[in-house]
């Protein structure tokens, strides 16, 4: 399985498109999966609260695990967007963010259902932090 890992910076914004695009073309071009890869794009978010209150997008990492327990964790900014290219298969999706705590340290959160990644195709996700 092929991990792509993308860490950003707070360095001249205008320039992350560029650089993500270069990044994820070198990545690919080097990966090779006889099962193809495809596209997971989605959100992180906040869900459920007392009556009235509205959900909200989350900072944080979100981590895909497949059947095998290979894994690829995604930084994700403040607008609370997922976009990741994995190899065909399934995946579980759990996430933390800086900004929602349960006990001690971060909450888990997790995708309602499965991601099933199929290649060449772009399966959406919801990642939420279920709040009482």
């Amino acid at each position: 399985m092929c991990v792509i890992v993308i860490v950003l910076w707070k360095r001249r914004v205008e320039r992350w498109p560029l650089v993500l695009l270069a990044l994820g073309v070198v990545a690919l071009s080097s990966c090779s999966s006889s099962g193809g890869s495809g596209t997971v794009t989605g959100i992180f978010e906040t869900s459920g609260g007392p009556p009235g209150y509205q959900s909200h997008r989350l900072p944080g990492n979100v981590v895909f695990r497949d059947e095998k327990g290979d894994h690829v964790s995604v930084r994700v900014g403040v607008s609370g967007d997922v976009v990741v290219h994995l190899p065909a298969g399934t995946y579980t999706a759990v996430g933390h963010s800086p900004m929602i705590h349960s006990g001690s340290g971060e909450m888990a959160c997790d995708a309602l259902h499965p991601v099933v990644v199929r290649a060449g195709h772009t399966q959406r996700v919801t990642v939420a932090c279920q709040l009482m």
